[in-house]
């Protein structure tokens, strides 16, 4: 008991290294426990995903799929970490084509059903078009919009250079934003956000909040594109800092996660701030709505680029696949801003312990639990309200099938091509 509570404290203490960003040190701490304590399941499960997320290089991804081999047959108590540590070695071989052995954690698991090899293989668009390219086809580049635009729209260019440095600046990995709302990849922290009332009759230069006037730039933006934006009154706003390997799970949008029933925004966006367009996996968009009452069968991609705005059908399925490969630098992230418009959506108070929740108001100037707002307050200058033409992105990729078999043979009837039926959603590995 003694021996298990000095290596505890020594891997408190690598993760307080990993919060400070000292991923090296880290690492070291890591490595002397997995040393000293080789049978104990945690500190392997941090240094493989430690050795995951930094990996620049494949003998870096062949080190951590090392120590995913190895905890996965590691006893433990913990069901829950034997389970995260199982997904997270599948989710590495899927992503690297090693799907045999994929196949046996899947069906140990009790999965039926995975993100395709498309997905989780996705491929990027090539900057120049080869003369077999898809991309190269203005046909079929124009048939891919044509079937997307009912559920994903992007342009390029979105903000103005001064509104795309205010937000660079202050949503950055070293912003106080982060650790005054306590967030975290892994463990993921809870989901938070705030809300506005949209002032469509008022001058974006008028508004004394320069988040705000970012807000209403991106809605008169996307109006053209969604004339059932008019009915808007409210913009929800939350955001992301990941890194390249980070994604995040297959969801449908909803007023409070979903508590009390599931309410849909009109659309939902995101706004991509990194300046990168090799960080961190793409945005799919699915064709799947809630009500639907079986998988989607396609979808589309939409790659991070700096200052890409992605506006889509907020009632349908969507996330964001998890970085595939090496970090193009490992201290960088995917950094993105959404915002969801609702006509009605509460707001709601602070909860009772401190941590921030959905939708809440934007804190006042004066609020000293926090520093970050303080920035936002005053206005940007605007240099004109009429918009430019927009640029709308042509490197929309279209993903079919979304899901496949875990094994055609033993699920039968029951297999993507042939059931209509919508599977449980942890029979669904993604």
């Amino acid at each position: 008991k003694e021996e298990k509570g000095e290596w505890r404290g020594e891997l408190e203490k690598g993760q307080r290294l990993e919060k400070e960003g000292n991923w090296r040190e880290a690492k070291k701490v890591y490595e002397e426990l997995v040393e000293k304590h080789p049978e104990e399941l945690e500190p392997r499960f941090k240094l493989a995903v430690l050795v995951r997320t930094q990996a620049q290089t494949q003998n870096e991804i062949e080190e951590a799929k090392k120590h995913y081999s190895v905890a996965v047959e590691l006893n433990s108590d913990n069901c829950e970490l034997k389970r995260k540590v199982s997904d997270l070695y599948t989710l590495l071989l899927c992503q690297e084509g090693l799907n045999k052995q994929a196949t046996t954690l899947l069906k140990k698991n009790g999965y039926r059903y995975r993100l395709s090899n498309p997905v989780l293989r996705y491929s990027r668009p090539q900057k120049q078009p080869s003369a077999s390219s898809t991309n190269s086809n203005p046909d079929a580049q124009q048939q891919v919009q044509t079937l997307a635009r009912p559920f994903v729209q992007a342009v390029e260019d979105a903000l103005p250079p001064n509104m795309l440095h205010h937000m660079q600046l202050h949503f950055s990995p070293s912003s106080p934003f982060w650790s005054q709302h306590n967030y975290s990849v892994s463990p993921p922290s809870d989901y938070f956000s705030y809300l506005h009332p949209l002032q469509k009759s008022t001058r974006i230069s008028s508004i004394p909040n320069k988040l705000e006037q970012i807000i209403h730039y991106l809605y008169f933006l996307a109006l053209p594109l969604y004339p059932q934006l008019s009915n808007a009154n409210f913009a929800e706003w939350w955001t992301h800092c990941r890194p390249h390997s980070s994604g995040h799970q297959m969801h449908f949008d909803s007023d409070d996660e979903g508590r009390n029933g599931i309410r849909n925004p009109i659309i939902s966006t995101v706004l991509f701030l990194s300046p990168s367009e090799t960080l961190g996996g793409p945005t799919l968009v699915t064709t799947q709505k809630f009500t639907d009452d079986e998988l989607a069968e396609e979808g589309f991609f939409v790659f991070p680029k700096e200052n890409r705005f992605v506006m889509f059908d907020g009632r349908v399925l969507h996330g964001v696949v998890p970085g595939r490969g090496v970090a193009e630098d490992r201290d960088k992230r995917r950094m993105t801003f959404m915002i969801a418009f609702w006509n009605e959506i509460e707001q709601r108070k602070r909860r009772e312990n401190g941590v921030p929740g959905s939708s809440e108001e934007f804190p006042k100037m004066e609020d000293e639990r926090y520093s970050w707002q303080r920035e936002h307050y005053g206005g940007l200058e605007v240099s004109g309200e009429e918009r430019k033409e927009v640029k709308v992105v042509q490197e929309i990729g279209h993903v079919k099938p979304i899901w496949q078999d875990v094994d055609a043979f033993e699920n039968g009837r029951f297999s993507v091509k042939i059931t209509r039926k919508l599977p449980s959603y942890d029979l669904c590995f993604q």
